[in-house]
């Protein structure tokens, strides 16, 4: 599948364009709350961006009339909380073309040539420039919850349908439509989006790129409070290891012996729960439950692992991160302790591993369910297949044969997959 990095400031000149924009518009737009215009008033909400999966809803399911999703990243927008009311549009354009008039109620029965006149004229009027957002920004501003969108309305949004056709983008939540730019409805309105000039903060740009350099050098037992819930962090001495297939008969994708070096840094002792991905998110994705919140978090792309990881720095003030390759598989084996076997803390699958073979129908167990590996880490083999940060996974799940959950059996998937076998663990 394809990956498209996207910035939103590299469609600004359309999009001065579009609103009518000159050279006394600033490049940076520092967006009021509020606004009023003729005693009405329109309320906005800021946000500095990120990277979302752009075509996908937050519980794993494709929007639908999407053909694929792809990992996308914004930079800093605003937009109205609201649609366009009926006042507001009054107060700008001079009329009411809603077929149910009431002034609170959104304006609808408008095209999209409408809106974009609407905005033109609301630009010159506040001084700064206002815009039909995007499908991206609409998709982004409705995954992060910065907008309800009303039940019965569709908005318009400036896109084509699809390339090369006529046919314009109209948007709810979950669903996208197309219908021609002259098109008029009594379900259909639009909000207004303002492109800040912000760019998304550093961090999400390190994340979005698997850039680990920036970690903190510490090696001890501690516990991160978080909420409700804790991350238990283990102690991981540094050193060098043979990494790889010792055996010499793994699968093909389990490559031949070499030698790799890891400096100190601390593994949580299980993988990520769902009840600290509710903690963090304030959101399940699909296939994880409030009532099994200490079964490890599914669904979850490598690209939404680094998501959660950028949200749990914020709240911790620590700097978190996917192990790499190497220290994943270092921990596994049990570090210094290394006892050279083949799972993760015993030479039998069935006391260390959630497996095919010992789970319930494939599905993972509550972690820390078996027994811990030298270093006190719970589930390195089995239960869930972890994302690292060059974008593998690693350790078998619940629904693997037992022969596959090894500490040196690893799958290259596209890092934009979601499935009910994958989670992650976080290292420090």
């Amino acid at each position: 599948m394809k990956l498209i990095k996207y910035l939103v400031l590299a469609a600004s000149a359309v999009i001065m364009a579009a609103c009518g924009g000159s050279d006394n518009y600033p490049e940076i737009v520092d967006v009021q709350p509020s606004y009023t215009v003729e005693g009405v008033s329109f309320n906005m909400k800021v946000s500095e961006g990120g990277f979302f999966t752009f075509g996908m809803l937050r519980s794993g399911h494709k929007v639908e009339n999407t053909q694929t999703a792809e990992e996308v990243m914004l930079n800093g927008y605003a937009i109205m909380e609201t649609p366009v009311s009926q006042a507001l549009w009054e107060a700008v354009m001079g009329g009411n073309p809603s077929a149910v008039k009431k002034a609170e109620l959104p304006v609808t029965n408008v095209s999209l040539s409408d809106c974009e006149s609407f905005a033109k004229k609301l630009s010159k009027i506040v001084g700064i420039r206002f815009t039909v957002p995007t499908e991206m920004i609409f998709e982004h501003a409705a995954y992060t919850g910065l907008f309800e969108q009303d039940k019965n309305l569709s908005e318009w949004v400036s896109d084509k349908f699809k390339e090369g056709t006529t046919n314009n983008v109209y948007r709810t939540r979950t669903a996208r439509n197309a219908a021609p730019a002259s098109a008029k409805s009594a379900a259909l309105s639009f909000r207004l989006a303002v492109i800040n000039g912000y760019p998304v903060p550093e961090e999400y740009n390190l994340a979005f790129d698997g850039n680990s350099s920036s970690r903190e050098h510490v090696c001890s037992n501690e516990t991160v409070k978080v909420g409700n819930e804790a991350i238990v962090l283990k102690a991981v001495k540094g050193g060098t290891f043979q990494m790889g297939d010792r055996t010499g008969s793994g699968a093909e994708n389990e490559p031949p012996v070499t030698t790799a070096t890891v400096e100190d840094f601390e593994m949580a002792d299980s993988e990520v729960t769902a009840g600290l991905w509710l903690e963090v998110m304030g959101w399940l994705p699909l296939g994880n439950f409030t009532n099994d919140l200490k079964k490890p978090v599914v669904n979850v792309s490598w690209y939404r692992a680094q998501e959660f990881i950028v949200k749990l720095n914020k709240l911790t003030g620590r700097t978190f991160r996917l192990p790499s390759e190497a220290e994943w598989e270092y921990a596994a084996r049990g570090g210094v302790n290394d006892n050279n076997t083949l799972y993760s803390g015993g030479t039998f699958a069935r006391f260390v591993a959630v497996s095919l073979d010992n789970s319930v129908k494939g599905a993972p167990a509550n972690v820390r369910s078996l027994n811990d590996n030298q270093l006190g880490l719970y589930d390195m083999s089995g239960n869930v297949w972890e994302w690292v940060n060059e974008g593998v996974i690693r350790g078998g799940s619940a629904a693997s044969p037992y022969k596959v959950c090894t500490v040196s059996h690893r799958t290259v998937i596209p890092k934009i997959n979601m499935k009910s076998t994958i989670g992650f663990r976080l290292a420090i």
